[in-house]
């Protein structure tokens, strides 16, 4: 049977810069979500850059022992 993990990064538009709105997980039964989250360097409320999916895409990496399925980031202004 295949797992998977899908993160799902929203940002807002704030003045000037992107602030991470939520970070929501699909497809994580069997997977510790806290310490998932614990692993993450980035939660909500920080700024959102251009390299932030792909640090969330190597923590989730280095906790879980691999790969996530996909790790998107969605503007939800």
């Amino acid at each position: 049977m295949r797992s998977f993990l899908l993160v799902l990064l929203t940002f807002l538009p704030a003045s000037g810069a992107d602030v991470i709105g939520d970070i929501e997980f699909f497809g994580y039964q069997g997977i510790n979500v806290a310490s998932i989250r614990a692993a993450l360097r980035v939660h909500e409320g920080d700024a959102y850059s251009e390299r932030t999916k792909d640090d969330v895409r190597r923590a989730l990496g280095v906790a879980m022992g691999k790969q996530p399925t996909d790790v998107a980031a969605i503007c939800g202004d």
